[in-house]
């Protein structure tokens, strides 16, 4: 009864809180307008899959099986079985309605094929052989089982109650007579049941839903593994039997459902003017004092990264040849061109390498002293990684665009590889013309965009 009234009460409280997942998120993507597209999406209330899985079985009841089917047989007679197990498998189809954000949903699920195997033993006879009888059976099942399911607390946790029809699609029975004479003797029969009735009964389990792939931006995949207990009517009416069945089935069923999508487009206007923007400052020193305010330019909207606090944690000393100071400064005199330049590298923190025009993708002198630089840095740390992002501005198609960024990173990863980085430590992406810093109407704003960022990563 305490057990019952906890059940209850963990019911109740489930009925106030739960409800089926919505799986809603959104994300942007810019489309060759210059347009940004916004797509919402969430769960749809339709799924459809397939499902498998293995039942284990408990008979019950009276299984009477005649030892003799010949009506002229004098020596016709019925053996009595009264429990029995086996196992068995199934293999079927699903649909499911599930509201999204409602708590109770609407389902049909259909084995095709489901096998129920019987294994029982008769008690022996009371007779100088000891003679006993053994009862197998394998009955192969179409099952139609309509049912209701409840979204509980736990996101993606549900329960779910219904009823099964089971129709008998075939069978194959034997039966063994065993006894001792002179030894163990062994006879075999194989006779099949005659009437095989449509079995009715319902069942309650558990399942638990959670995602495993996105489709092609429109539908989404679910993996839902279950475990249920089914109680059936007889499923042998041969003499009269009674033999009803208790199951435990575990499986899975693998969903897919369509989405509900909605769109929504901030169009992009190659007017816009900025508002200005004031920023208020204080100087502490002064106590309360006020000093005014400073124009400050507009703010530039731009995905983040999360990254650490940068940290100073090396070091290393490089001697610029008097070749390389040449070509920096064609007037140095010879005594400067020795002179020694201490490069300092911080964690987490991006230097950029700017590119001379919009259409070149090819790494300057420059850039490749800097990377060989930081690869001899590398060697002596084997635990940094290298995170390489290239950009490019917007003098060009949104495809062009797209193609120098990714071209710029993968020549800055080939630098590091060149100067002996594994490739295991290097990762890089890129964002076309999507990651400005600058405005693009002057040269200099474009320079600043069209570049690569390097990151050494702790």
């Amino acid at each position: 009864m305490k057990k019952l009234i906890i059940l209850l009460l963990l019911m109740s409280f489930s009925e106030l809180f739960s409800q089926a997942p919505s799986g809603e998120f959104s994300y942007h993507k810019v489309v060759q307008s210059n347009d940004t597209l916004i797509v919402n999406r969430k769960n749809g209330n339709w799924w459809f899959g397939l499902r498998g899985g293995f039942n284990r079985n408990y008979f019950f009841g009276s299984l009477q099986y005649t030892t003799n089917n010949d009506p002229g047989n004098p020596f016709k007679r019925i053996v009595n079985f009264d429990i029995g197990d086996g196992g068995g498998a199934l293999l079927g189809l699903m649909a499911e309605y599930v509201p999204v954000n409602e708590k109770i949903g609407y389902g049909i699920n259909v084995n095709l094929i489901e096998n129920r195997s019987v294994n029982t033993s008769s008690e022996p006879d009371k007779d100088i052989l000891q003679t006993y009888y053994d009862f197998n059976s394998t009955l192969n099942y179409l099952v139609i089982s309509p049912y209701m399911n409840y979204s509980l607390i736990l996101s993606g946790l549900y329960t779910f109650t219904g009823l099964d029809i089971a129709i008998n699609s075939g069978q194959k029975t034997s039966f063994q007579k065993k006894f001792i004479n002179s030894g163990f003797i062994e006879q075999w029969k194989v006779e099949d049941l005659e009437q095989l009735p449509i079995s009715v009964g319902f069942h309650i389990g558990f399942g638990y839903d959670f995602f495993i792939a996105d489709i092609s931006e429109v539908a989404r995949a679910r993996f839902s593994p279950f475990v249920s207990m089914h109680l059936n009517s007889s499923m042998i009416a041969d003499n009269s039997s009674t033999w009803s069945s208790l199951q435990i089935k575990l499986g899975f069923a693998v969903k897919l459902g369509f989405d509900k999508i909605q769109y929504d487009t901030l169009f992009y206007d190659k007017d816009h003017v900025p508002s200005p923007v004031f920023i208020a400052a204080v100087n502490k020193g002064t106590g309360t004092s006020f000093p005014g305010f400073r124009k400050s330019e507009e703010f530039v909207g731009a995905d983040l990264l999360v990254v650490d606090i940068p940290i100073v944690t090396g070091e290393i000393t490089a001697k610029k040849t008097a070749e390389d100071l040449a070509k920096d400064n064609p007037n140095a005199t010879p005594e400067i061109l020795e002179v020694p330049a201490r490069l300092k590298f911080n964690f987490n923190s991006p230097y950029d390498f700017s590119f001379t025009n919009s259409a070149t993708t090819d790494l300057s002198n420059d850039m490749k002293r800097n990377i060989e630089n930081m690869a001899n840095f590398l060697k002596s740390n084997p635990k940094i990684k290298v995170f390489i992002v290239g950009y490019s501005d917007n003098a060009g198609s949104f495809v062009e665009n797209d193609t120098r960024s990714r071209q710029r990173a993968q020549k800055a990863e080939q630098e590091f590889i060149k100067n002996g980085i594994n490739k295991s430590r290097i990762s890089f992406t890129w964002r076309g013309s999507l990651g400005n810093k600058a405005n693009n109407d002057t040269e200099e704003g474009r320079r600043q965009n069209r570049r690569v960022e390097i990151t050494l990563i702790k």
